[in-house]
């Protein structure tokens, strides 16, 4: 069967088992990427219609009838996602942790704010040959019966313990090498809801190996989450999202069918 290709107009178009491609819509962006894979995407198109009755008749019947808007929804949910669909779904912009190696750096804990059981984050990601004393005479404490570290990705030290003559009055201090992080490590952090919306091209690829196939693709779409953001749950993580279709100078966008 050849390809049938048309213009969007009005019902409910719906993939199951779908794959969305995206596209950010910024000057000289020409990068697509895969956003999710979905059980089901779909794009609801309404008509708002204004009518008149006539009214010659013993029943009146609609005379005039003339459309005043069209709208519509799009919907998704990814299943599968990377980290400009996380992004999306925070409203988040995308940057990259960045740090200078360090030797030997320190963090202070002050007096009064020691206290065993608490962690403490030294201000750095990626440390290692962690030393910790505390007191007047900067006595040392020792790894695994003092003090752990529990996250050193994130630069996180727990105090487990405290040496004699130790209390947590003292005042501690922590020593630590931290390692170099550049962008080639594309390690996103996300800066939280400081965009309301994302505005994306998207194309939306049936991916069942039997049926029908077709391709959805909206040429702009303001996305944003819909529902909770789930980050501990026994379910699969998945990411909800919906956005209103806008009307670009080549249109809303095309339904392709490819048999």
């Amino acid at each position: 069967m050849s390809t049938a290709y048309r213009a969007l107009d009005s019902g409910l178009y719906n993939l199951n088992n779908a794959e969305v491609i995206g596209r950010i819509i910024a000057p000289g962006n020409q990068k697509w990427f895969q956003f999710g894979d979905c059980d089901a995407a779909g794009l609801n198109i309404t008509v708002d219609r204004l009518s008149r009755t006539a009214k010659n008749g013993v029943v009146r019947s609609i005379g005039k009838e003339i459309v005043r808007s069209v709208d519509g929804e799009f919907t998704m949910t990814a299943m599968q996602f990377r980290r400009e669909t996380r992004a999306a779904q925070m409203l988040a912009e995308i940057a990259y942790l960045t740090q200078a190696a360090s030797v030997a750096a320190t963090y202070a804990i002050a007096a009064g704010q020691l206290e065993v059981g608490m962690i403490y984050y030294v201000g750095a990601f990626d440390i290692s040959n962690v030393a910790v004393a505390a007191g007047a005479g900067a006595t040392a404490l020792v790894e695994g019966t003092h003090f752990v570290v529990v996250d050193p990705a994130d630069g996180g030290v727990q105090i487990i313990g405290l040496p004699g003559g130790i209390t947590e009055a003292d005042e501690a201090e922590i020593t630590f090498d931290a390692a170099a992080i550049d962008v080639t490590a594309k390690r996103p952090r996300l800066q939280l809801l400081t965009k309301p919306s994302v505005s994306m091209e998207i194309k939306v690829r049936g991916t069942a190996p039997e049926g029908f196939k077709a391709t959805l693709h909206l040429l702009q779409v303001d996305l944003a989450p819909s529902g909770a953001i789930e980050f501990l749950s026994d379910e699969f993580a998945s990411a909800a999202f919906s956005g209103r279709p806008q009307r670009t100078a080549n249109g809303v966008g095309t339904w392709t069918e490819h048999g």
